[in-house]
């Protein structure tokens, strides 16, 4: 089947291609359009749960982590690479900015022993599980 051409469809596939090109973001994004920065891993035992965020060059001084109502927040900010006034960009993908995560635990956690580990690029979260949010094993009895 050929097509005639019809230069008004033409005109309009280059501006959405256009604006595809300028809307471009390096950063990877869920399904909502929400940037997935840092990358995370989340998992949980009988004791614990345990999340591990990416946040590769980055000090503990700009990351702030905090936990209130079972809402876990990982908040901070990526600084800029200083780029010399003289040299000339080739490729620029590393972003900077202020980023935060939160994310609600499904079950209580003890505040007064999380611990936060920052390091090679990793913040590691353990955050030890309440009594009440263990499983128990219950005794069956035979009358």
């Amino acid at each position: 089947m050929v097509l005639k051409f019809d230069p008004f469809r033409e005109m309009s596939l280059l501006q959405r291609n256009i604006n595809r090109l300028f809307e471009h973001d390096t950063r990877r994004k869920n399904g909502f359009g929400e940037t997935l920065f840092p990358a995370m891993d989340i998992s949980e035992t009988d004791h614990e749960v345990k999340v591990r965020a990416l946040l590769p060059g980055m000090k503990k001084e700009d990351v702030k982590v905090s936990l209130h109502q079972n809402v876990l927040s990982i908040s901070g900010e990526k600084k800029a690479v200083e780029i010399p006034e003289d040299a000339r960009v080739l490729r620029h993908e590393r972003s900077s900015g202020r980023f935060q995560r939160t994310f609600r635990l499904n079950k209580p956690v003890v505040l007064d022993n999380i611990s936060a580990n920052l390091s090679n690029g990793v913040l590691t979260l353990t955050l030890p599980l309440k009594d009440e949010a263990k499983p128990k094993q219950i005794e069956v009895s035979v009358n």
